[in-house]
């Protein structure tokens, strides 16, 4: 598996920085940079602002909205295509527990190459909460040993 481009991810992000929008990359990205996996399927980025105040940013380029879904009940998941790079730009990410819904927040703790960085932690609890128990693992021991 080919790494996204990087490119393309700072473009996003650029975009979003000078609006004034707090954004950070997360998922398999966020590992990446943390030297934790090496590949990276699609760039996701996390924010908690509104798709009226998103969408103005995203001129001139191709995206597509998909509506939230039973698991993932977070405000917009807008999807946008550069070249063959796929960044998943979630608004309002949340996920659908037996218990109710876990608002995931958009936390920064560091830029990585310029590009906003959220934080292991919040990821860690939202892949245990999608099942996804090896990438949460991952994330957990990262903390423990880089939080001594």
């Amino acid at each position: 598996m080919q790494t996204p481009d990087f490119s393309a991810l700072k473009e996003i992000s650029s975009r979003l920085k000078k609006a004034g929008i707090k954004h950070a990359l997360g998922g398999s990205g966020l590992m990446a940079c943390l030297g934790l996996v090496k590949d990276v399927r699609d760039w996701d980025l996390t924010t908690d602002a509104e798709w009226e105040t998103v969408e103005p940013l995203l001129k001139g380029l191709n995206y597509e909205v998909k509506p939230p879904t039973e698991l993932f009940p977070s405000k917009y998941l807008c999807v946008i295509k550069i070249e063959n790079t796929s960044i998943d730009l979630i608004g309002g990410f949340a996920i659908r527990t037996s218990s109710g819904v876990f608002n995931v927040p958009t936390l920064v703790i560091k830029e990585w190459e310029e590009v906003p960085v959220g934080s292991p932690a919040v990821w860690a609890k939202a892949y245990h909460l999608m099942g996804r128990v090896e990438k949460s693992n991952l994330l957990l021991e990262y903390l423990k040993q880089n939080l001594k």
